[in-house]
């Protein structure tokens, strides 16, 4: 009778060491998962800052761009008083316009 308890513990052992060890290993697995997806959000909110500032150096182009093409309408007109006055800074305010309108 001793040896049928032996094998029923050691039975039992064995499904307890089984059940830590995949414990142990799903907890790893979740856990590269979950640092995965955040790596990739952290990636994304990284990639979204970057843009955010590209469209802003654009727009401080632009506008820098207006500025220049209105001072050289204005040193136009002061040394060649009589001749027409060419709108450059509206037709290059129009040419860097987007679809919508906006600058």
């Amino acid at each position: 009778m001793s040896g049928i308890i032996d094998t029923v513990f050691l039975q039992q052992i064995i499904v307890v060491l089984v059940g830590v060890v995949a414990t142990g290993i799903m907890t790893l697995v979740g856990y590269y998962i979950r640092q995965y997806f955040k790596t990739r959000s952290d990636c994304l909110t990284t990639m979204k800052a970057e843009l955010e500032k590209q469209g802003e150096r654009g727009i401080r182009q632009s506008r820098a761009i207006i500025a220049m093409a209105q001072s050289n309408d204005e040193d136009t007109a002061h040394l060649h008083p009589n001749e027409p006055r060419a709108n450059s800074a509206a037709m290059v305010e129009t040419l860097l316009k987007d679809e919508f309108g906006n600058l």
